[in-house]
């Protein structure tokens, strides 16, 4: 992989990061919202620089239109599925906020994955899994019978 397609790749995780800091930090505390700003316009550059890339610079490492919006795709929802992963464990060490204001229990560990379990966050895994797969099998000439002579 060359220097634009590592780039592109590290790209995506800025969804993750911006994801993760607001879903944990919901308060309203100045430094949070210089935070999400900073996150948000780092994300927006980022989606600025897959557009880019997808247009002009996967010219540059020759790499076909097809493939670069499958690379896409693909880099998007494995962001999401390394979320959903940063989010669990950010749950077990800092606890789950379950209630209202007051009257609300913050749960620990595995019984906070419990909590997350009964809203099935866990399949968000699915999607990435069943396209990477599907990628892979399409990208590999070898595995369809269609080498390059």
């Amino acid at each position: 992989m060359k220097k634009f397609g590592l780039i592109y790749l590290l790209s995506f995780l800025s969804y993750s990061m911006f994801l993760l800091y607001l879903s944990v930090f919901t308060t309203l505390y100045p430094v949070v919202e210089l935070g999400a700003f900073v996150l948000g316009i780092l994300s927006a550059t980022s989606f600025i620089y897959e557009i880019t890339y997808i247009v002009y610079l996967r010219r540059k490492e020759n790499i076909s239109l097809p493939r670069s919006i499958a690379r896409f795709f693909l880099y998007l929802l494995i962001s999401i599925g390394l979320y959903v992963i940063f989010f669990y464990i950010y749950v077990f060490f800092a606890g789950l906020y379950f209630g209202f204001i007051g009257n609300g229990a913050r749960y620990y560990g595995f019984e906070a994955w419990g909590i997350l379990n009964a809203f099935y966050l866990w399949l968000l895994f699915i999607p990435p899994a069943i396209y990477a797969a599907i990628y892979y099998i399409v990208s590999n000439k070898k595995l369809l019978g269609k080498e390059d002579s």
